[in-house]
């Protein structure tokens, strides 16, 4: 009679412990933009734990939202990242899953940035930094490891310079719409917190023009270029060291072909007259009337 109650009694103590081992733990959250306050879709979201070995990596839903299950308790960090935006805020910190608390929550804030690596960058900018766009002040905290930028005159043809430290710069004010090459001693991320929207239209003079993209997205050749699909001769991009090139009269057999447009990288297009390049809500460019 007693073995039949000590084996009673073992298997519910067995029975509560894989009832408590069976506890869900999991870390949830949301990664917003700074300057909306709203989720930030396809951001990518990588969750550490305590001794800095990542978990898992994955993205947040359209809301902008994530959520996790964890195997063991402890110590946990979750950090974003997602093109456009930086991370400026203090030193992540840890949440604690445990069985008393078995979800962590995180709030991840992102703020719109360009971010710029060490060495050359052929970039634009997404947003327009109007009214005070003077070079140094968009600059700003990067200032100091900016050896060089260069922009071009769309219309007198010419390529103007900024030196951070040099007495009246030919380059004076750096506007949504349009591209720069910029050398960077070190890498660095220039935040865009309260810039306003870009303009819908961008302006296409005769022969080349250094410009950027002012669609919603990153986005197909095809619809970025529907506006504008014959009024050009060759469209260039430089990323990571490479030239891309999109001929109007099919691919080039020596440069590798320029498949999509992209926000915050810059692009040279040689235009046959002169015209807008606008885009629709829809993500798709159409033309406009020459200004």
């Amino acid at each position: 009679m007693k073995k039949i109650l000590f084996i009673t009694f073992l298997a519910a103590v067995l029975g509560l412990s894989a009832i408590a081992h069976a506890t869900t733990y999991t870390i949830s959250g949301s990664v917003k933009d700074s300057s909306t306050n709203r989720g930030i879709p396809a951001a990518t979201v990588t969750v550490r734990n305590g001794s800095d070995v990542v978990v898992a990596t994955l993205s947040t839903d359209q809301a902008g939202n994530f959520t996790l299950p964890v195997a063991a308790t402890g110590d946990y960090y979750a950090s974003a990242v997602k093109t456009g935006y930086a991370d400026f805020s203090p030193p992540a910190y840890p949440v604690g899953i445990s069985d008393v608390s078995p979800n962590g929550v995180f709030n991840v804030i992102l703020t719109p940035a360009l971010s710029l690596v060490a060495g050359w960058n052929f970039i634009s900018f997404p947003k327009d930094p109007s009214p005070n766009n003077s070079v140094a002040h968009v600059l700003g905290e990067v200032s100091t490891k900016v050896r060089i930028v260069w922009g071009y005159d769309n219309v007198a043809k010419r390529w103007l310079k900024y030196i951070p430290g040099v007495a009246d710069p030919t380059l004076a004010r750096i506007e949504g719409g349009l591209g720069y090459w910029v050398y960077m001693d070190a890498p660095g991320a220039i935040a865009m917190t309260g810039w306003a929207e870009p303009p819908a239209a961008i302006t296409l003079n005769a022969a080349g023009n250094l410009v950027g993209d002012n669609g919603t997205g990153n986005g197909e050749l095809s619809a970025a270029l529907n506006g504008i699909f014959n009024n050009y001769s060759i469209i260039w991009n430089w990323t990571n060291g490479n030239w891309y090139a999109h001929p109007a009269n099919g691919r080039s057999p020596l440069i590798p072909d320029l498949t999509v447009f992209e926000q915050q990288k810059a692009y040279w297009i040689n235009a046959k007259a002169g015209g807008t390049w606008v885009y629709d809500v829809d993500g798709r460019s159409r033309t406009g009337p020459a200004e």
